[in-house]
Parts: structure tokens; sequence; C-alpha cells
């Protein structure tokens, strides 16, 4: 039966209650839909693999639509040996910085002229390391600080780990063709789907 469960970070964040629907094999749009008019969530939100066209169809069929498309890329870490371009911004290990400090990322920071300039933020996911997010300050882009976080992010995963990965908007060229720079190649891809109330 599917599960819906309400997302405490996102809808304090947002100002409204979210929750994420995760679907079962042989679900069946009744039940999905009763669960959504009987509870008190405004946004649901639900994943589905692009390939998956019984949880595509159940998901149209409940009302949700698509609003993005999610890539997962992979990096065998095995094969991973990049020289780093350090010498003109520090990277440094720190800690845990905000949502990320209570999920327990871990963060790297770049600096550049004293300020920080980008981070990393990473965590395991089924024995990966996986980047949850790589910023940039806008008025930094294009200087390879970018580049650099994820370097440096995978030579320290490299001691643990035998894969990488990360997820990307398909829509965000820059950072595949980043991605890709550095070696992770296209695994998979899902759609993000939101059901709103009426």
């Amino acid at each position: 039966m599917a599960l819906i469960e309400r997302l405490q970070w996102d809808s304090e964040h947002f100002g409204v209650d979210v929750g994420r629907l995760t679907l079962q094999r042989g679900d069946r749009p009744k039940p999905v839909l009763s669960q959504l008019s009987q509870g008190s969530l405004d946004c649901v939100i639900a994943r589905a693999s692009i390939g998956d066209s019984q949880s595509l169809a159940l998901l149209e069929r409940c009302g949700f639509e698509l609003k993005d498309v999610r890539v997962k890329m992979d990096l065998d870490l095995s094969e991973f040996v990049r020289p780093s371009l350090l010498s003109s911004h520090r990277v440094t290990k720190y800690g845990w910085v905000d949502k990320a400090v209570r999920e327990g990322y871990s963060i790297l920071l770049a600096r550049r002229s004293g300020k920080l300039g980008g981070f990393l933020a990473a965590t395991t996911r089924n024995d990966e390391y996986y980047i949850e997010l790589v910023a940039v300050s806008e008025r930094l882009r294009g200087l390879g600080i970018g580049h650099d976080l994820l370097v440096e992010g995978l030579k320290l995963a490299r001691k643990e780990f035998k894969k990488a990965a990360i997820g990307v908007q398909l829509g965000n060229v820059p950072a595949m063709r980043l991605y890709e720079r550095v070696g992770f190649r296209v695994n998979s891809s899902e759609g993000t789907f939101h059901w709103w109330r009426k």
C-alpha cells in the first residue's frame, strides 16, 4: 500500500504542509486518492522512474503533475584519479551546516579571499558517497570552485567508498557538463511529481 508521510523540514521551510508519497508495486489509484483526500497535506511530492510506466500512469490518474526530471549520475571511484587545482582557493573539510548538520552530511567549504565561495554537502546512500548539493556563489561561478569541490570530495570519498553518485535536474545543463567532465555518467532518471490540494 502506498505510504504518505509528512516532511517536517519542507513544511516549515515552504510554509505549507508537504508530504512524500512512496508507491509500492501494485498500488491502485482509488486507495491513493482516498489517502490524499482524507489527509491534511497541502502538497504531496512523488518520484517515479521514467521507465516505470505503471507508476507514471497511476500518478497521472491521481492528479499529480510532472514538475521536473532528476538524473542520477554515477562514478566508479576505483578509476578516479584527478589532480585538483586548489592553489587559487582553499577547500577545507568543515563539519555540518543547517539542514545538512541535522541530517549528518559531510560538508566541504571553499573559501576565496577569506570569504565563503561555495560548498559541497554529501552523505551515504546505498553504500555510495552521495553528493546532495554543490553550490557556488554567483559572483564566483566559472572560476573552477565547483570542480575543485567535487574533486576534493571524491578524493576523500575514495578512501571509504567504491562508488559516488549525484543527482541533478535535467535542465541544469552546466552542472551536468561539470559532472561529466569530472567523470560521472548518467545511470537513471526519475520524474518529480506534485499533487496540490484544491
